[in-house]
């Protein structure tokens, strides 16, 4: 009886073995690999963008506006543009930031206020590196396959829903300037009983 046993699990195993799933060839993998890659970076890319347009829109709503209308403009226009040209582009950028970390123009702990660390630097050098995340970004997106198939970093949509936004943080900074004057006020005047009323 034990033989039997014996036997038919021995034809279960060589049935099972004969119909295994095959492996993938190595250049499947490779090429998943490489598009995880290219998500990462271009994650890490977004999130630099986004730290840095956090606190050029919070000190002039207007400018980041206008910052914004001129780099979606310079995105189509690298992404259109010749090859050779993209890869001249691309090579100044890369000896300029030979690895991904020195993207990070804010490089603090992560518990540091972004704003105490780059009010050291001009406007004119925080526009240069926003235009130098989004020229990368773009010059990758044009040159690699993987690269391509994530979302560009801006987009008309976004223009217009940053419109709307502008006003809306010009609101709030006028709302809580009219707010501190009118307590600065009744501060210096105790006998004033008129309040500032903001809609």
């Amino acid at each position: 009886m034990e033989w039997g046993y014996i036997l038919i699990f021995a034809m279960g195993a060589l049935a099972g073995y004969g119909y295994r799933p095959k492996a993938k060839p190595a250049s499947q993998d490779a090429s998943v690999s490489s598009r995880a890659s290219a998500i990462d970076r271009s994650n890490l890319i977004h999130a630099y963008a986004r730290e840095l347009s956090n606190y050029l829109i919070e000190i002039n709503p207007d400018r980041y506006y206008t910052i914004y209308n001129r780099a979606l403009a310079e995105q189509e226009k690298l992404f259109a543009a010749d090859a050779k040209v993209r890869e001249a582009q691309l090579l100044i950028l890369t000896e300029r930031y030979p690895v991904y970390e020195n993207f990070d123009f804010i490089g603090t702990r992560p518990y540091v206020l972004y704003r105490e660390t780059l009010e050291r630097y001009s406007e004119d050098d925080l526009d240069e590196h926003f235009f130098n995340l989004l020229k990368f970004h773009s010059l990758q997106r044009a040159a690699s396959e993987e690269w391509r198939m994530q979302m560009p970093m801006l987009s008309k949509k976004e223009e217009d829903h940053l419109y709307g936004y502008v006003q809306k943080v010009k609101d709030s900074k006028f709302k809580g300037a009219v707010e501190a004057s009118g307590e600065g006020v009744q501060r210096r005047s105790p006998e004033c009983t008129v309040r500032f009323s903001v809609v």
